[in-house]
C-alpha cells in the first residue's frame, strides 16, 4: 500500500457512489444496473454495504470486494464463511495492484 491508500469498510452513506462504481467497473448501465438486477443485495442499507470493502487512493475510490457472510449447516456443523462477490477495479487502475492490496488486507 502506498501513502495515498486507504481500505475501508462501507456504510449505506456510501451507497451511491458504490453503486455508480459498480455499474461502470461491469460496465452496466445506470438504469438497469446491479440495484436494479439485484435488488435483494444492493440496498443503501449499512447492513448492506457493510460487506463492502473500498480502497480509495488518494480519496478516489479505486477497488471494491465483496466479502458476504454465509451461514453454512453441515449435518450437526455450523460453519460461518463468507463469500467473496462484487471485485472490482476502476478501469484506470487495473494492472496497478488494487487487488493484491485489497486480497492481502
Amino acid at each position: 500500500m502506498s501513502d495515498g491508500d486507504n481500505i475501508t469498510q462501507l456504510t449505506g452513506a456510501d451507497f451511491d457512489e458504490f453503486i455508480r462504481f459498480q455499474n461502470r467497473s461491469f460496465d452496466y448501465p445506470p438504469q438497469r444496473g446491479l440495484d436494479w438486477m439485484v435488488p435483494t443485495m444492493y440496498c443503501a442499507t449499512d447492513w448492506h454495504m457493510r460487506c463492502n470493502y473500498a480502497l480509495r487512493r488518494n480519496g478516489t475510490l479505486v477497488g471494491i470486494v465483496g466479502l458476504y457472510p454465509i451461514t453454512w449447516r453441515i449435518g450437526r456443523a455450523t460453519l460461518r464463511i463468507a463469500g467473496v462477490g462484487g471485485v472490482s477495479t476502476e478501469p484506470q487502475s487495473r494492472g496497478t495492484g488494487v487487488m493484491g492490496i485489497m486480497l492481502e488486507h
